[in-house]
């Protein structure tokens, strides 16, 4: 092949994409406050022709951030919280949240107004293409530092990767894996429908190297859904294969994932067995003994002294013989083996389980006796509760920060979700009392409780208890509303839609600023398309 014929190509394809939007969507999505900051300024700078932006601001999501904004000011002054500074620096903090959100979305309006469906959908096409290099760029490395082909299955390094091989695997946001998952999940959909097929097979490895297993079982549905009502017999293969690509990933490079979702998915159904009462969260050997109390040291001290007496009796151990080769005559060390039990994974007391049982310790947080019961339930449920007994907050809600959001774990300064200045944290006794405590005592209790079904993260939960009823009909009429009048006039957006509803129940997505502006430049680019359709015709 003529070496400069590829280069001619490639600069060919790459031309053929809008640098304008490409760098704002890379920029934008990252997961550095301060990068997407100077992705706003800079666009904001590059594209003055602010004129065709302004109908964004009449629009439903575009009203919906202003209401959102304007919400958390009103509760402010009803409640009064205006006269402790750091409850009023933590609503300044959230409204920029909420306008930040509503001028990503004032230039996307820009872009799809300016530039083609073409270009636009040539740059989706570059911006996942480069997602995917450096996913797997991130996974190649894993390979080098593990001396493995297949790090999901290495356990070597007390399991620092194996079962969390996904977990570090973050694409070209560089935000969590799970961001990462959902922005695949997103281009499945949408290049199934721009009949992309390539690209639809480079999304789902990316996706599954992530090992989301949230991700897989939302997209499951989406994917026998398209099967069944936009498929024909080659595009129902592309499925079937993307499918068996899943099951092959699970099945044979990281086995130890299905066991971990069977797990979690009982869990979540509440069809497994409590264990046995015991002291509580944490095991006796575990737990500090400020956390305890006498009795409990007592029986603390009563099982150290057990241990050590068996280990006192226990036979010497078996030493492995020097193995002599007869053709060297040299010694040969026995290798250690990294699957053997002192390279497993330990789930001794980290210095990171330590700093959180002396954060509950210092707050008053009492371990709870039972995590069987999925967190993510929990939380919900004590909104409820809290709503019902606090009816005074069910309008406006509790204000920004002081609830379920991430503002509200960032402003504890625990660099929980993201640093905060030392001198405004504070905790709001509400968030204490509820989701914050419920957070703790699964995080701060062995590693397999720490888990998406057990954390409170959630834009419903987040809106109801922040922002009361108004929040929640902002979101449902102006937000997903605006998205649902225009249903009929959707094809990949509908299934997007769907997928970003079921999103919104795992984390704060709004506040984390990432998969809800890819969700809407594809929407806003969908709209366009159906219209132009529309017009030829």
């Amino acid at each position: 092949m003529n070496p400069s014929l590829s280069v001619r190509s490639l600069q060919s394809f790459l031309s053929r994409a809008d640098w304008k939007l490409l760098l704002f969507l890379v920029m934008f999505l990252n997961v550095k406050l301060a990068v997407k900051f100077a992705a706003l300024v800079l666009i904001f700078l590059l594209q003055r022709d602010w004129r065709s932006g302004l109908s964004s601001l009449r629009s439903g999501p575009g009203i919906f951030y202003m209401s959102m904004a304007g919400i958390a000011l009103l509760d402010m002054f009803i409640f009064r919280n205006y006269l402790d500074t750091r409850f009023t620096v933590a609503t300044g903090v959230g409204m920029v949240f909420w306008f930040t959100s509503l001028a990503a979305f004032f230039q996307l309006t820009i872009f799809t107004r300016k530039l083609s469906p073409a270009a636009i959908s040539h740059t989706f096409l570059v911006f996942f293409i480069l997602n995917s290099l450096v996913s797997f760029g991130q996974l190649f490395l894993i390979m080098i530092e593990t001396g493995t082909l297949n790090p999901y299955q290495y356990q070597g390094d007390f399991q620092k990767y194996f079962i969390n091989t996904g977990d570090h695997i973050k694409g070209v946001t560089f935000d969590t894996s799970t961001t990462n998952a959902a922005i695949n999940a997103f281009g499945i959909v949408y290049f199934f429908f721009k009949r992309n097929y390539n690209l639809v097979f480079l999304c789902m490895c990316t996706l599954l190297l992530t090992a989301s297993n949230l991700v897989n079982i939302l997209l499951f549905p989406v994917l026998v859904a398209l099967f069944i009502f936009h498929a024909g017999r080659n595009q129902k293969s592309i499925l079937v294969a993307s499918l068996l690509l899943m099951v092959v990933f699970l099945g044979k490079v990281s086995p130890q994932n299905t066991k971990y979702l069977q797990e979690n998915v009982e869990r979540f159904l509440g069809v497994t067995k409590k264990p046995a009462p015991g002291p509580g969260i944490l095991s006796l050997r575990d737990t500090p003994d400020s956390l305890l109390g006498r009795q409990q040291r007592m029986q603390k001290i009563a099982l150290l002294r057990l241990d050590s007496m068996h280990v006192t009796q226990l036979p010497a151990a078996k030493t492995t013989p020097l193995i002599l080769s007869m053709e060297t005559s040299k010694p040969l060390l026995p290798m250690d083996d990294i699957h053997s039990p002192p390279f497993q994974q330990k789930d001794d007391t980290t210095s990171e389980r330590e700093r959180i049982w002396m954060f509950m310790n210092q707050h008053h947080i009492s371990p709870e006796a039972d995590v069987t019961v999925p967190g993510k339930l929990l939380a919900f449920r004590q909104t409820a509760v809290f709503l019902r007994e606090m009816p005074k907050h069910l309008l406006t809600g509790t204000g920004t920060g002081n609830f379920s959001s991430k503002l509200a774990f960032r402003a504890t300064g625990f660099s929980i979700s993201g640093g905060y200045p030392a001198s405004l944290s504070f905790v709001h006794p509400y968030f204490l009392e509820n989701h914050l405590s419920l957070y703790l005592n699964y995080f701060g209790s062995r590693e397999r409780h720490h888990s998406v079904v057990h954390n409170p993260f959630s834009v419903y939960d987040q809106v109801v208890a922040e922002y009361g009823l108004a929040g929640l009909c902002a979101l449902l009429f102006l937000y997903l509303g605006f998205y649902a009048r225009r249903f009929a006039a959707l094809s990949y957006g509908k299934y997007i839609v769907f997928l970003l509803a079921a999103f919104f129940l795992f984390d704060y997505w709004f506040e984390q600023l990432s998969i809800v502006v890819l969700f809407e430049l594809m929407i806003l680019l969908n709209l366009k398309e159906t219209q132009a359709d529309a017009g030829s015709h």
